[in-house]
């Protein structure tokens, strides 16, 4: 995948009082990257998971190459995939591992 002008963004947003600044603010992250704007996902409040679906679909099909959110609280909780940002994550030096992963290369 090549990087700026050839990518076609997203931008998720939820619906509340900000929605405005958020997606404003988004729509320039977008233009600073070079993105291309391909939708503008508004999320209403009670959603079931149907717009995260309706993302996901964009990618598959090729229409979407990244997916551009003000913040990480606005992504829905219960998204799949799943994603976790270690350098986010609490401490967890002293959580005991009883499985080892396995290694795939």
């Amino acid at each position: 995948m090549s990087s700026g002008m050839d990518e076609l963004a997203a931008i998720y947003v939820i619906a509340d009082p900000d929605q405005d600044r958020w997606t404003e603010a988004c729509r320039r992250y977008c233009a600073e990257q070079g993105y291309n704007l391909a939708a503008v996902v508004l999320v209403e409040p009670g959603d079931d998971g149907a717009r995260w679906a309706q993302v996901h679909a964009m990618a598959d099909r090729g229409e979407l190459d990244v997916l551009v959110v003000a913040r990480r609280d606005q992504l829905p909780r219960r998204r799949r995939p799943r994603v976790e940002v270690v350098a986010e994550m609490p401490d967890r030096r002293h959580a005991r591992h009883h499985n080892r992963p396995r290694i795939i290369r």
